[in-house]
């Protein structure tokens, strides 16, 4: 892994970056064959403000912004009013213990992914094996930009709250997460998981809410779902779903057998 701005086991106080541009795209680059983050934190605590992270280009490994704590101590990190563009894999991606040690609070940042390299972007905020928040961020996708991923990824504990997400999906891929108030265009709301909230979001010619049999006890209610292909897709019996509104949409719903 080969990174411009290092933050490694700062485990008596944080460490804070603020208001500075990490360009990835020197010549001195073009020839690295791995992983190639901007910023990157292992087992450290901090803060992440008024920071541009752009060009990062990796093979396919490119990342803006990357945390990891394979520490047992807690470590905090508050990533705040940041640009990150032009990665070639992800823009702010989040390792962690099976039993998540890291929280994160990420707030009021542009993530957006771009032509970059000659691979497909994957996703724009990628949160493995940490908890805490990401909210009132724009995370898009222009039209005609290959992805292989999406917007908002989560895996459970987390809210996700606010965002306004163009082009690319909001993903809880487990349990107990909320999802609220977010504004999505041409994107989805994805939900893998048991004991999810899924509430108060909008949602706009692209696709709605999808749910999977296998999972139970989620609550989707007061969402507004217009133009998509099914409003609310796999609903289990121990599912709660409504009110919602759902308009112009030839599938309102659909059930698990």
């Amino acid at each position: 892994m080969f990174f411009q701005v290092l933050v490694l086991n700062t485990e008596s106080e944080g460490v804070t970056i603020n208001d500075l541009a990490v360009n990835g795209s020197s010549a001195a680059n073009a020839s690295l064959n791995g992983w190639m983050d901007g910023i990157y934190y292992q087992n450290s605590s901090g803060r992440v403000s008024g920071v541009a992270t752009f060009g990062q280009v990796g093979n396919g490994y490119g990342f803006g912004i990357f945390f990891d704590n394979t520490s047992s101590t807690a470590k905090t990190v508050t990533v705040q009013h940041n640009s990150i563009h032009d990665f070639d894999a992800e823009g702010i991606r989040s390792n962690g213990s099976p039993t998540p040690t890291l929280t994160l609070s990420i707030k009021s940042n542009s993530v957006i992914g771009s032509n970059t390299g000659n691979n497909a972007v994957y996703n724009g905020i990628d949160l493995q094996g940490s908890v805490g928040s990401v909210s009132d961020n724009f995370v898009a996708i222009p039209p005609g930009v290959a992805t292989n991923g999406i917007g908002i990824y989560v895996t459970s504990n987390t809210t996700v709250s606010s965002n306004t997400v163009e082009n690319w999906a909001i993903f809880a891929g487990g349990d107990s997460n909320l999802v609220e108030e977010n504004k999505l265009s041409l994107s989805r709301i994805t939900i893998l998981g048991n004991n999810n909230i899924v509430r108060g979001n909008s949602l706009f010619d692209g696709s709605g809410i999808s749910l999977t049999c296998q999972a139970s006890g989620n609550s989707i209610t007061n969402n507004v779902i217009n133009n998509v292909d099914i409003g609310i897709n796999g609903v289990n019996s121990s599912d709660s779903v409504g009110p919602n509104s759902i308009s112009n949409t030839a599938t309102v719903s659909t059930t698990c057998n």
